[in-house]
């Protein structure tokens, strides 16, 4: 195999990312796995002039293997099927702009691909970044979202999957499909793609060698509509799935009559107090949890319902 052939292709997708492109160059010229055998490709919504010309700031003299596509389509799923069908390496590494890979990561992933003769899903570690704020709202501040610790995994499962660390291989997406295109979010689709691989014959491994960091939080409304999308996803997952009941459990995606009543008078109070807090805060778990819980919820009962998604009624 030639030394200056593509082995991997980092995927990053997102809107308009000018805030993670410096750590993130950073952190892959930093990798231990050759440059000239990865490269790394850029889909960026909605991008701006500012993200343009970080890019070429960044990538001018970079020994880095960089490509920059602007995709302005407005749907994440298509972005991310355009960085598949853009990627020429044999395995795709996925990730997030709010994660940074650590300075093993593409040689690890690539070594367990060949370690399964290439023919694998591997889902890395994902753990906060020491340097995070404590207060910091994160998509785990919810317990059933956290990553599990490995020894605790006795059965590897497709829900044991996360877009924010994964390799796939290449040559498997393109003939059998992207992402579903039941699916208007990206958020828990993964978990259907990975199904769908391992039924091609794909054996799946978690390792936790294959870090990510994850170093950013986000403020209170970008977590309720994180959430609402993940639980819309999840309703379409389960219209795909009916009999999955393990999303169900999983997720608490079953409430009683009760509960929906209390959440139907509490929740907009809560929305309403919970904007004046500060927005990388966690003073009030409790209501946190609650709201964030309600729009998965919502955002899963619309799904099931097959109605558009409603996510303007997330007012900030």
């Amino acid at each position: 195999m030639s030394t200056n052939e593509i082995h991997a292709s980092v995927l990053l997708v997102g809107n308009n990312l000018s805030w993670c492109l410096s750590p993130w160059f950073f952190h892959l010229e930093h990798q231990e796995y050759p440059l000239a055998q990865f490269e790394w490709i850029i889909v960026d919504m909605n991008p701006s002039e500012e993200t343009r010309k970080m890019f070429l700031s960044l990538s001018k003299g970079s020994p880095l293997i960089v490509r920059y596509i602007q995709h302005s389509d407005g749907s994440m799923i298509k972005a991310w099927d355009l960085g598949f069908r853009e990627a020429r390496g044999k395995w795709v590494l996925c990730s997030q702009p709010e994660v940074l890979p650590s300075n093993n990561w593409v040689q690890r992933h690539v070594q367990l691909q060949y370690a399964y003769d290439g023919q694998a899903c591997i889902g890395g570690a994902l753990l906060l970044h020491p340097r995070i704020s404590s207060k910091s709202i994160t998509p785990w501040l919810l317990p059933e979202d956290e990553p599990p610790p490995l020894e605790q995994i006795t059965q590897v499962t497709p829900l044991h999957f996360s877009l924010y660390n994964m390799s796939i291989p290449r040559e498997l997406i393109l003939r059998g499909g992207t992402f579903n295109k039941s699916f208007y979010f990206t958020e828990f689709a993964e978990v259907e793609l990975v199904r769908r691989l391992s039924r091609a014959g794909c054996k799946l491994h978690i390792d936790n060698q294959a870090l990510c960091w994850l170093w950013k939080g986000s403020s209170y409304i970008d977590m309720c509509r994180y959430h609402y999308r993940r639980g819309y996803s999840m309703g379409c997952y389960l219209r795909l799935f009916p009999n999955d009941y393990q999303v169900v459990v999983n997720y608490k995606l079953y409430l009683s009559y009760t509960t929906r009543i209390i959440n139907a008078l509490l929740i907009p109070y809560y929305h309403r107090f919970c904007l004046k807090l500060p927005e990388d805060a966690k003073l009030l778990q409790r209501m946190y949890r609650r709201s964030f819980r309600y729009w998965r919820y919502r955002g899963f009962t619309d799904a099931i319902a097959k109605q558009e998604p409603q996510i303007d009624i997330i007012l900030s």
